[in-house]
């Protein structure tokens, strides 16, 4: 398949057509209740959106850098079973497993015969922190949660900035029912502590008491929009 296309102007019409070539693609084989997971640059294959929505975001954002190989839109994996967003999400923790590997240069051999040195002996430098964020990339980011794992959510959204660059925080929570300032989150916001006020008096999108801008929220969390996070590797922890 030619995806030359990617790497043209996103103003161009070789780019028009090959984002709709993606999505006739991916809603043939990854759909789940006509939703599939937006590849966008800001997104970052973690949230579900609309054909329609994600035209608008690849066509404004982007697709992921490198994202080349649809793996998490049924390129790799046979589609013949059904697919469910847990399935889904299992192929992009697979994926995270792999990343981890190459991270710090370990084989599928190796994990095994380590596993077994670390529970004689217990791990030390470098093994002990990939031990750690493998198990993490096998952790349920929160009770019932089957479409993120515990680590690649970390990865995603460790340090959140609006695309204008306002703050840094770190994630504290996904679930649509936790409160923040006496209110849910919702579906697609998340919980965030922040840590560096970038622009001081960038208005919160929801404010709470006394905290109005982002230098008012230093040290506090509050609730952001999923997509209005710039998204971070495992590198960059």
């Amino acid at each position: 398949m030619d995806k030359s296309w990617m790497n043209q102007r996103r103003t161009s019409s070789a780019y028009f057509e090959g984002v709709e070539e993606f999505l006739d693609f991916a809603f043939a084989n990854a759909s789940v209740d006509g939703e599939i997971i937006c590849p966008c640059n800001v997104c970052g294959n973690s949230i579900w959106v609309s054909r329609i929505g994600a035209r608008g975001h690849l066509i404004c954002n982007g697709f992921i850098k490198g994202y080349t190989k649809w793996v998490a839109h049924g390129e790799v994996k046979s589609s013949a079973a059904p697919l469910s967003r847990a399935h889904v999400a299992l192929d992009v923790i697979d994926d995270m497993r792999g990343l981890l590997h190459d991270r710090f240069h370990m084989s599928s051999d190796e994990v095994r015969e380590g596993a077994t040195d670390v529970a004689m002996e217990g791990p030390n430098g470098e093994a002990e922190k990939f031990y750690k964020l493998l198990q993490d990339s096998q952790e349920m980011l929160y009770k019932d949660c089957k479409k993120f794992s515990r680590l690649s959510f970390l990865v995603r959204l460790l340090h959140i900035k609006s695309l204008e660059n306002v703050a840094k925080g770190i994630i504290q929570s996904i679930d649509p029912s936790t409160e923040v300032g006496g209110e849910e989150l919702g579906p697609n916001w998340c919980e965030v502590s922040i840590q560096v006020a970038v622009k001081k008096d960038e208005r919160l999108i929801r404010s709470y008491g006394f905290h109005k801008t982002i230098y008012d929220a230093y040290g506090a969390t509050v609730a952001w929009p999923c997509p209005y996070v710039e998204l971070e590797s495992v590198d960059e922890m």
